[in-house]
């Protein structure tokens, strides 16, 4: 079978995940890295062992490169996707774009040149996220009576001064990153909601962009979804919790600092049914992004290039009405 050849525009800390999860991908063949910050993109070649190339130009009329990952600044990233698509398959880190209308922009470049474009949404690949669907699949929990999403860190100091609280460059605050994964992952879980309610608050960082929000999604059978998203927590967060008629869900970590990924299935009055609690602990170690490059892989060898594109734009027209109501 023919080698993925890739190239990743973009020297930082998602780059670097993808290059590590490439290098234990035998379908993969990591080529090229290319960033402005040329000590990043020189280490970065290095550590990964793939060719620095200084002009975009190098990777776009490369006719072997089969996938470009783009893993910079949101609002450089929305410029730049649809000049790539014109060439190349495209794996965009989150979001699609900084709103609906650069979303927008950047899935017709994929369909006018005929091209590839996933975006890279690696929470849906955690073991107890991929648990949680076969459960709610096989309607395990019975009708949805509510939900709640958590998600949260402290960040660092000196994080107000980084792109992603510059409302230009990213595009919005927590409610954006990281908050759209778990937009997405409400989508992905339980479906689109009728109407949202957005309560955000900037004390923490005392930022032009939102540190904290609350968020409440009514669904069409009264189902009630509710988020909180923080930039800070004392200590880093990630908490799912459905609740339905025949029993609970809990999804809580998602590796690394947040603690080990844990599902837990509660049936409804198991103690008096005496049914078992269903426990597991997938440990601290994040296979995410992995997981979702071996999904990718399978995709291109297949030829199966095209996407659905509305559960991204479903993500990006809540996170527009989200924002409208601010």
């Amino acid at each position: 079978m023919k080698k993925i050849r890739v190239a990743i525009i973009g020297a930082g800390l998602i780059g670097k995940k993808r290059a590590e999860a490439i290098k234990k991908i035998s379908e993969y063949s990591l080529v090229y890295i290319y960033d402005i910050n040329k000590k990043a993109a020189d280490d970065f070649s290095k550590l990964y062992d793939c060719q620095v190339v200084k002009n975009l130009n190098d990777i776009l009329n490369d006719k072997t490169i089969d996938l470009v990952i783009i893993a910079i600044r949101h609002k450089d990233a929305a410029i730049l996707t649809p000049r790539v698509l014109e060439r190349k398959n495209v794996l965009l880190e989150k979001p699609l774009g900084r709103n609906f209308i650069e979303a927008q922009k950047i899935i017709d470049a994929a369909k006018k040149y005929n091209r590839m474009l996933s975006v890279g949404f690696s929470f849906r690949c955690y073991p107890h996220i991929q648990l949680a669907l076969i459960y709610l699949k096989n309607e395990k929990l019975g009708k949805i009576i509510s939900s709640t999403f958590n998600i949260g860190h402290s960040a660092h100091p000196g994080y107000d001064k980084t792109w992603k609280m510059d409302k230009d460059l990213c595009g919005g605050g927590v409610i954006l990153d990281p908050g759209i994964h778990m937009i997405d992952l409400m989508l992905t879980l339980i479906g689109k909601p009728q109407k949202q309610h957005v309560y955000t608050s900037s004390k923490g960082w005392n930022s032009k962009v939102e540190d904290e929000a609350f968020m409440i999604f009514e669904y069409a059978n009264k189902s009630i979804s509710s988020h909180h998203y923080s930039l800070n927590f004392s200590k880093n967060t990630f908490f799912i919790e459905i609740v339905g008629t025949k029993g609970t869900l809990r999804l809580e970590g998602r590796a690394g600092n947040y603690g080990d990924m844990t599902f837990s299935f509660t049936p409804k009055w198991f103690w008096l049914n005496k049914k078992e609690i269903v426990i597991e602990n997938y440990g601290e170690e994040d296979e995410s992004f992995f997981e979702e490059l071996k999904e990718l892989a399978t995709k291109i060898n297949k030829k199966n290039l095209i996407n659905n594109y509305s559960e991204y734009l479903d993500s990006m027209k809540i996170l527009d009405a989200l924002y409208e109501k601010l």
